[in-house]
């Protein structure tokens, strides 16, 4: 039984809700628990179904989100990444297809301020880092649309820097849906 429990995330996975990930932070601890193809609930396996909630052993989290590529910030505002790379949502190119376990984003340091995903089959994520420039925003993965902001849609295996007169103010970004663009 979990107690202390503080925040939950689930995605809402397919239709029939068969590839529901779910995460809940008890007592400052993430547990993972739900569908596990891709290695999304950084177990350190791709073991489908974990039937019952299991500790990451990950600690110190601010904010965190499931899917098939899961996310998770943690207090000294570097960004963790695990689960699907399909379409590049690890941000790191030359990546193999599933990581199992949460590893950081080195390429953003430890500036991250907030992110978000797309959830569900089609995985992207924005962030929002904090430079000398002010606030600014960063996404990677799925771009098939261009809705990842840089001007094409190839798919970004790596944080990209879309442009804008809006970068250095920005204050919040999410994603609508499992594959429309993320809104600043």
């Amino acid at each position: 039984t979990l107690t202390g429990v503080t925040k939950v995330h689930a995605n809402p996975g397919a239709a029939n809700g068969a590839s529901t990930s779910v995460g809940a932070l008890s007592n400052g601890v993430l547990w993972t628990w739900g569908y596990n193809a891709y290695g999304q609930l950084g177990l350190g396996s791709t073991t489908a179904y974990i039937q019952v909630p299991t500790s990451t052993g990950i600690s110190d989290i601010s904010k965190f989100k499931m899917g098939w590529t899961s996310v998770l910030l943690k207090t000294d505002g570097s960004l963790h990444i695990c689960g699907d790379h399909t379409y590049g949502a690890l941000g790191v190119a030359g990546a193999a297809a599933a990581r199992t376990t949460f590893q950081q984003l080195v390429a953003l340091g430890t500036t991250v301020l907030d992110f978000d995903i797309c959830e569900g089959t089609i995985q992207a994520v924005a962030a929002i880092i904090s430079s000398a420039g002010g606030r600014h925003l960063r996404t990677w993965g799925y771009n098939g649309y261009g809705n990842l902001g840089v001007g094409n849609s190839t798919n970004q295996t790596t944080p990209q820097t879309p442009s804008g007169t809006w970068q250095g103010s920005v204050e919040k970004v999410q994603f609508g849906g499992s594959s429309n663009g993320a809104a600043i």
